[in-house]
């Protein structure tokens, strides 16, 4: 990685966003929206939306969180069936490099923010929620991070269920856009509408196992632009999965891979300064990482009433031979608030 040392930590600390006081945490993610599912779908073919892959996932359609004010659009639901085959495929978002140092602190290669690491068989859900950072870009110095949430990936029979937002430096340009993936299986995938997504956007993500495999969603739930609709991207991934053993809240630097599809290294990091995990009073249900299981959300906390110990792990960033510091992760607050910060020792 460039070292930009002239980013010192202490301004990085500085600018840390607060949270706000712990409040309730509930989710209202009902089922059985058919009502409200054929008129999206009646809505997409009036406007030429591309409602191919819902036609069979209308009974796994679910209900939302309370919309944001003003102009609001939920994509289709892709189904995707994970073959036999596709399992068979490299596939390259899991954590590498892991050296565990302590009960509750890990340094990945890849990988910084938190794990769960024993996940309870009643798992219901789990979501993040964060602020889309502004990237630094060079012109001559491409460099790619991913932002996610995920359930599974301890090994490779705990499938990897991820989605989130992409960011990327090409020739000096920012791009923003935001994807889903199992791994192993069907592979990385962007949602293919395209929506805009700005610095500032308020992002949440949420991934669920289901009877089926998984269900997950990315929304920007305030967007900053008034000419930018709210939208929603969702995806049922169809796959015979065991229970997911980890959870996870993460910036993540991604894969290389060669033209046979072989690990060929991991990209630079995006410069992105931080990005605040954050928690907010208005709408009730958004927390930076929130873990649900049996009826009852978590919160990741530096206090007893959220999820602490020794299997909830802090990962840090570093290079390929565990020497240089990458990003860092700060300490939650007590409603559960956390950053990430790139090049954060140095």
């Amino acid at each position: 990685m460039k070292d930009l040392g002239e980013v010192s930590r202490s301004a990085k600390i500085q600018d840390k966003t607060t949270s706000n006081a712990k409040r309730k945490t509930v989710l209202p993610i009902a089922r059985g929206f058919n009502a409200l599912w054929t008129l999206m779908v009646v809505l997409c073919i009036t406007f030429g939306g591309n409602i191919a892959t819902a036609a069979t996932a209308t009974s796994t359609a679910k209900a939302l969180p309370a919309r944001a004010t003003g102009r609001s659009i939920v994509s289709p639901l892709i189904t995707v069936h994970v073959s036999p085959a596709d399992k068979l495929k490299y596939h390259s978002g899991g954590a590498r490099g892991k050296a565990q140092i302590s009960a509750s602190y890990d340094q990945l290669s890849n990988w910084a923010g938190y794990i769960d690491k024993n996940t309870p068989s009643n798992l219901n859900y789990v979501y993040s929620d964060w602020v889309v950072p502004s990237l630094s870009c060079e012109s001559s110095h491409d460099a790619k991070a991913l932002v996610w949430v995920g359930i599974g990936g301890k090994n490779s029979t705990d499938p990897l269920y991820q989605n989130g937002i992409g960011m990327d430096c090409s020739s000096g340009t920012a791009s923003y856009y935001d994807w889903y993936e199992e791994v192993p299986g069907a592979g990385f995938t962007k949602y293919p509408w395209s929506h805009a997504i700005y610095p500032g956007d308020k992002i949440v993500a949420f991934a669920e196992p289901t009877s089926y495999g998984a269900y997950l969603f990315v929304e920007d739930f305030s967007s900053v632009s008034a000419s930018s609709f709210n939208w929603l991207d969702q995806v049922s991934i169809s796959d015979s999965a065991a229970h997911p053993k980890w959870v996870e809240c993460i910036a993540e630097r991604p894969t290389i891979l060669d033209n046979s599809g072989n690990f060929a290294g991991l990209w630079d990091l995006a410069n992105f300064d931080y990005i605040n995990f954050s928690t907010d009073s208005s709408p009730s249900f958004h927390k930076a990482c929130d873990v649900a299981s049996g009826g009852t959300d978590h919160i990741i906390s530096s206090t007893s009433s959220g999820l602490s110990g020794s299997d909830l792990y802090q990962v840090d960033m570093w290079d390929s031979a565990l020497s240089l510091p990458i990003a860092g992760t700060d300490s939650p607050s007590s409603s559960g608030a956390f950053n990430v910060y790139w090049d954060m020792y140095n």
